[in-house]
């Protein structure tokens, strides 16, 4: 459903930056670097495929892959959505790589709690004391964590165990603590 201005270059999966600013029928307050998709800040080459693959169903979840998805998100995300489910993969991985995890699979709900404790608080700055961030931010960074258990089944590169839900698939604002 995503259409591109007559003569655009399509993205191509294999790119690790999807320019997605020629869309002919982006939303108007939309702004071009929300529709740039970069995937190259995830350290971890395999996870760049694991986050390429949840975007493209995102982006795409009439697909007949997506749609035998029992837990897939029905209604298409924009690239402003997508984009900041990115972000939030980008730390997670991130973090998950500097821990030394190098397969989803080896994650389980100790390194969602870790990694929680240590992303709700403000990054340092001289002069200014660390704070905890407010739910809503924290929500959006747990929403990313847990949406990658729902596309288990379409991700070829990497992927949670089966039956391993962050958080125990508790809803993101209730794990934000709203």
């Amino acid at each position: 459903g995503l259409t591109l201005r007559s003569g655009a270059r399509r993205p191509r999966y294999d790119d690790d930056v999807w320019d997605l600013t020629e869309l002919a029928d982006a939303p108007r307050q939309l702004r071009p670097s929300m529709k740039i998709l970069n995937f190259a800040a995830i350290t971890h080459l395999p996870w760049r495929s694991v986050a390429k693959d949840v975007a493209l169903a995102l982006l795409a979840p009439h697909d007949a892959c997506v749609l035998a998805l029992p837990q897939a998100i029905r209604k298409p995300r924009n690239p402003a959505t997508v984009n900041r489910y990115l972000r939030g993969w980008r730390l997670w991985f991130n973090w998950l790589f500097a821990q030394g995890i190098t397969t989803l699979g080896d994650v389980d709900s100790e390194h969602c709690d870790a990694y929680l404790a240590q992303a709700s608080w403000s990054q340092p700055q001289l002069g200014v004391a660390q704070r905890r961030l407010e739910p809503n931010t924290i929500k959006n960074l747990v929403t990313p964590v847990q949406v990658i258990a729902s596309y288990g089944e379409l991700i070829l590169s990497d992927r949670y165990a089966p039956d391993f839900v962050p958080w125990d698939g508790r809803p993101a604002h209730i794990v934000a603590g709203y």
